[in-house]
């Protein structure tokens, strides 16, 4: 074989280890110059310069010159490990089938992990000896029995009815291929081919995990080192659990899910441990996936004006649903993403409302034009909001009947109560006092309330229990925030602008 046809695959998988780390250190630096400049925009645009506010120095902090703590040789140095473990992944994923089975039973060049060679003979070539093909009749039962000495179990009969026929009149079987390659070779081939897609899923997660990293400006040598471990940690993962699977009957029967298993724990390393803990019985802290059901996750797209495109780009700044985007900051969203300033407040408006309220109040409250918290905080707290407004808009978002609120309180009742009660007290001093319906004496003889009374008059909520309530709801340090930068940009527009000036109308000619 040719020296130059021997090593291509490692020539190709140590060109790809180690242009990546180069392309996503090259990008972050220049990422770091756009976004600085946007920054200085934003803060002569909306005078943030004169009037201090701590998201915009957040933001603005992240993206100086001071913010470079690592330089790029440093990066550069700790991205070392990752290059040669992913130059091993991606020789693996490139090994031509050729050099792991004997040449004429294998193409000369091609990849382990594309090979539909490399996957048909599982679970056949378990019954295969040393140097022999394998029938198809062989079972790892007849494995087992085989090296411990002793015959191996006779093959079943087989129904002729319902076997593949030939095509012909006759129910002639039509037997399959036994496997083309010895009990060594199939055995590698295997093996070698879980490991491929085990080292494809954790490339693909340390791109995807690096390009996050380098989209929020968080790429460091830390980032490296991480993927390094988490590619590592699925490697091992996978091995343990395919040494252990024919000790487990039910892994040892999905035996043709192997591959996507192999995947799966590669993308998601934490998804193998949790297997491998699962098969072993350790005696661990379990997870209580029943409560999941009770706390679903509510999607991006509840949001107006957020389609799964705009989710699936908010997803590169960590934000996957409802809850990320109302603690996000906007102004860092505006800078890291390509979306408006105006539109991202009012996203993140829209999502503390979702977030407070729950979807289906949220989406409630959008049919009495209820949209952003601010909106919800007007109507309900704000001076000239009314207790009507208050006690319907909490029975759309508690679903409360109006059995739950104390009747409202005619102001002439309360201020004819009023004026008897200055009466009562120019009366004379032993003028009947009406009738209070008392309950049991306590230990001090004091005389208690009925219990009745009570539970009916404290499960009525009053205006003055709304207005608490509400108050509750819209006390978050989140929220507090998002009005900080809402009233900065309103004095920086002017409350000239607060309302359109009327339209003067036109002079007869």
């Amino acid at each position: 074989m040719n020296p130059l046809d021997a090593t291509y695959d490692q020539i190709v998988a140590l060109l790809v280890a180690l242009v990546l780390p180069f392309i996503v250190i090259k990008i972050r630096n220049n990422l770091r110059r756009e976004r600085y400049s946007l920054v200085q925009e934003i803060a002569q645009a909306f005078g943030f310069e004169t009037d201090t506010s701590p998201s915009f120095e957040f933001v603005k902090s992240k993206y100086d010159g001071r913010s470079l703590e690592f330089s790029s040789w440093q990066i550069y140095l700790s991205a070392i490990p990752y290059v040669v473990l992913s130059t091993i992944g991606l020789s693996v994923i490139f090994t031509p089938l050729s050099d792991v089975v004997t040449k004429d039973q294998a193409p000369k060049i091609g990849p382990i992990l594309l090979l539909a060679d490399g996957l048909s003979c599982w679970p056949d070539c378990t019954g295969a000896q040393d140097g022999k093909p394998v029938t198809p009749s062989a079972s790892a039962a007849g494995v087992v029995q085989a090296q411990a000495g002793a015959a191996p179990p006779a093959p079943a009969p087989q129904n002729l009815a319902s076997a593949p026929t030939n095509g012909t009149d006759e129910a002639s079987v039509v037997a399959p291929e036994p496997c083309p390659y010895d009990m060594t070779s199939c055995q590698m081939v295997r093996s070698l081919t879980v490991v491929a897609f085990t080292f494809a899923g954790a490339i693909l997660f340390s791109l995807t995990y690096l390009l996050r990293a380098v989209t929020n400006f968080e790429l460091g040598p830390q980032t490296f080192l991480r993927v390094t471990m988490n590619m590592l940690f699925a490697v091992v993962c996978v091995v343990a659990l395919w040494r252990i699977a024919p000790a487990v009957p039910s892994m040892s029967a999905a035996s043709g899910l192997w591959y996507g298993i192999a995947f799966l724990i590669g993308f998601l390393p934490d998804l193998g441990l949790r297997l491998l803990v699962s098969k072993l019985s350790l005696p661990l802290k379990g997870y209580r996936s029943d409560l999941l059901e009770k706390t679903p996750v509510v999607p991006l797209e509840m949001i107006d004006g957020i389609d799964s495109a705009i989710a699936f780009r908010l997803q590169d700044q960590q934000i996957f649903d409802v809850q990320n985007l109302a603690t996000f900051n906007p102004i860092m969203l505006h800078v890291e993403t390509p979306f408006g300033f105006y539109e991202a407040i009012d996203w993140v408006a829209q999502a503390q409302l979702c977030t407070i309220v729950g979807a289906e109040g949220f989406v409630a409250l959008r049919s009495r034009n209820i949209r952003t918290i601010f909106d919800l905080e007007r109507a309900t707290i704000d001076p000239r909001a009314t207790p009507a407004i208050r006690r319907d808009l909490a029975q759309v978002i508690f679903k409360w009947s109006s059995e739950r609120f104390a009747e409202p309180e005619d102001p002439r009742a309360a201020a004819n109560g009023a004026g008897q009660q200055q009466n009562q007290a120019a009366g004379p001093a032993d003028a009947a006092a009406p009738a209070v319906a008392a309950g049991p004496a306590a230990p001090d003889g004091v005389p208690r309330p009925s219990p009745a009374r009570t539970t009916a008059a404290t499960s009525r909520l009053g205006d003055a229990d709304l207005i608490h309530l509400f108050e509750v709801m819209v006390d978050d340090l989140h929220v507090h925030r998002l009005r900080q930068i809402w009233e900065l940009v309103a004095i920086r527009l002017g409350a000239r602008y607060t309302h359109l000036a009327p339209i003067t109308p036109a002079q007869p000619a």
